[in-house]
Formats: C-alpha cells, sequence, structure tokens
C-alpha cells in the first residue's frame, strides 16, 4: 500500500471511531427522533461535541486551526454522517468556514472552531439554483434581496452570504434582516433570510463557485450513507419479516 493511501486509511479510520459519540454504534435513532420539529432541529450539546472533535476545520489548514485533511477525508466523514441520519449541520458549516477563509475572516473562523459562533453559509437563491451570486444585491454598501434553503438557519448566529461582489457577513440581529425558520418534511428545519437595506463590509472571495462545488460533493457521499442505511434496514427487514408463516426475504 502506498503511503498516502495508507495516510488516508488512516485517517478515515480516525473519524469513525471520533464519530462514534454522534452516530452510536447499535444504529440507535432515539436521538435524532427527539430533536425532529423542535427548533433548531438539532441537538447543541451534540453540536458541542462536534465542535470539541475539530469536524468543522476537517478542510482548513493548520495555520487557520483546522485538522487540513483532504477531500476524501471529508467526503468519509459526510458518508458516516448519513449512515447515522445526523441531524446537525456540519456539512454547510464546512463551507462557511471555507469561504470565511478565502474571503481572510480570521477572527469569524476563530470564533466558530471554537464553538462561540454557529456560522451558516447564505448562497442559495431559487430551489434548482446553484449560483452564489443570484438572490441578492449590492449597492452603497447595502444588502437587498432574499437567500432561502439555508440549512442550520433556525439556530446560527452568523450568515456567510454570497454576492456577485463578495462574500457578506450578516449577524442574526443585523437592522433590516428578517429571518424565517421553516419545518421540513424530515423534521429539521431551513431558514429564509430576506435582506432590506442592510449594511454590509463586503470581502473578495473568488473561489465561492469551487468551495460550492466541493460542498456538493459532500453533500453526495452523506446521501450515500443514508442510502446505504436504508439499504441495509430494509434487508435486515426482509430477514425477519414473515407472512403467513413464512419468511418474505
Amino acid at each position: 500500500m502506498e503511503p498516502e493511501t495508507e495516510d488516508w486509511v488512516e485517517n478515515v479510520r480516525m473519524l469513525a471511531e471520533s464519530a462514534r459519540a454522534v452516530v452510536p454504534a447499535d444504529g440507535t435513532l432515539g436521538r435524532v427522533r427527539a430533536a425532529r420539529f423542535i427548533e433548531p432541529g438539532f441537538s447543541p450539546d451534540v453540536w458541542a461535541t462536534i465542535v470539541e472533535m475539530g469536524w468543522l476545520g476537517i478542510r482548513l489548514r493548520e495555520d487557520f486551526g483546522g485538522l487540513d485533511l483532504g477531500v476524501r477525508e471529508a467526503v468519509a466523514l459526510s458518508e458516516i454522517l448519513g449512515g447515522g441520519l445526523v441531524p446537525e449541520p456540519v456539512l454547510p458549516a464546512i463551507l462557511a468556514l471555507g469561504l470565511l477563509t478565502e474571503a481572510g475572516q480570521g477572527a469569524a473562523i476563530d470564533s466558530a472552531l471554537g464553538g462561540e459562533t454557529l456560522v451558516m453559509p447564505a448562497w442559495q437563491a431559487t430551489p434548482d439554483g446553484l449560483d452564489p451570486a443570484d438572490g441578492v444585491t449590492v449597492s452603497g454598501g447595502r444588502l437587498r434581496g432574499a437567500k432561502i434553503a439555508v440549512a442550520g438557519g433556525a439556530g446560527a448566529d452568523l450568515f456567510a452570504v454570497t454576492t456577485a461582489q463578495g462574500l457578506a457577513l450578516v449577524p442574526r440581529d443585523a437592522a433590516g434582516l428578517t429571518v424565517t425558520a421553516q419545518s421540513l418534511h424530515d423534521g429539521t428545519f431551513q431558514a429564509r433570510l430576506d435582506f432590506d437595506d442592510v449594511a454590509v463590509d463586503l470581502q473578495p472571495c473568488a473561489a465561492m463557485a469551487d468551495l460550492l462545488s466541493e460542498a456538493l460533493l459532500l453533500h453526495a457521499g452523506f446521501l450515500l450513507g443514508m442510502s446505504e442505511r436504508a439499504f441495509a434496514v430494509t434487508l435486515e427487514y426482509l430477514r425477519v419479516r414473515k407472512q403467513f408463516g413464512v419468511a418474505i426475504g
């Protein structure tokens, strides 16, 4: 086995071990069910554990306080989280920290990695839109428009808002910002953000599109883990379910 492959295997093994604090080895989903339809849709205590494990900085360089691991490790972590139906917004937070890094927002990064601030990205304008510049305009230092489907937004303290001119950091209590929590069918929450002349200080962030592409890859890993878990549950059901005294599987 090549040294690079050995490092990757070891990194994934350590991530899987640390994930046991959030994803029970026995597959119990009681914690997940208990958080359904209760804002913000996830457990603050579990979030604190996730912060302590350093997962939010999995893709950040060590000089930013991150783990400095690769995309493969991040996708592997995403798959583990998906298999446990983990409702905490880990993947959006990873995207937000990537945006903060590109925009040179060191203080916000430190606050997020330390658990003092929950930062979520607000990049989407329409259900089928993938352009992070859409939905908002900035003129004269004022932000107008809306962003939708902000994962973790019901509990966020700070929003990393993508615009055509750069990244805007908008506190939850900013004048002119309206945050509307929206309940989803799975019991989690997202948020809609409406900006009415919100004062902002834009920072250049040229890598928005690349960071979003990486986030989509991580989300695919999450969905793969979820699908594998659903398949395993189905197979187990087929093994134990009987009809007219005969196993159906």
